[in-house]
């Protein structure tokens, strides 16, 4: 599994916003490369949007870490289940193990192939005299 990310401080989002946000220094800091290249290419879109982000860093930081937050806890519920099923697993296929050299399986079986037999000469169609 990949090392978790770090959560994302308010203070240093606004550090790199406020002085070169037109560049996108902070999208890149909140994993956000795509709107990175799109403020920077286009002067924080236009500033209109480096102003809109001045306003809502902090919601958008706490978005970051509750994502990022989410999705390990997420990971290790599925490790967990995993280690869970390969567990049971090992303990199904200790148990077949087991029961492949009882002899008491073997003489089910057999007692079953008798039957089994018996069933079917019971439901061949008889020849009417």
């Amino acid at each position: 599994m990949a090392e978790p990310l770090r959560p994302r401080k308010t203070w240093l989002a606004y550090i790199l916003a406020f002085p070169l946000g037109i560049l996108g220094l902070h999208k890149f800091y909140l994993h956000q490369p795509v709107r990175g290249v799109l403020y920077f290419c286009t002067g924080g879109l236009f500033v209109v949007g480096w102003l809109y982000d001045l306003v809502t860093l902090p919601d958008q930081v706490e978005w970051y870490n509750e994502k990022h937050d989410l999705v390990d806890n997420v990971e290790a519920l599925l490790e967990d289940e995993i280690f869970e099923l390969e567990d049971e697993l090992d303990d199904l296929k200790a148990e077949m193990r087991r029961l492949h050299s009882d002899s008491e399986v073997a003489a089910l079986r057999k007692r079953i192939a008798e039957l089994e037999d018996q069933l079917r000469t019971h439901n061949e169609p008889r020849p009417i005299s």
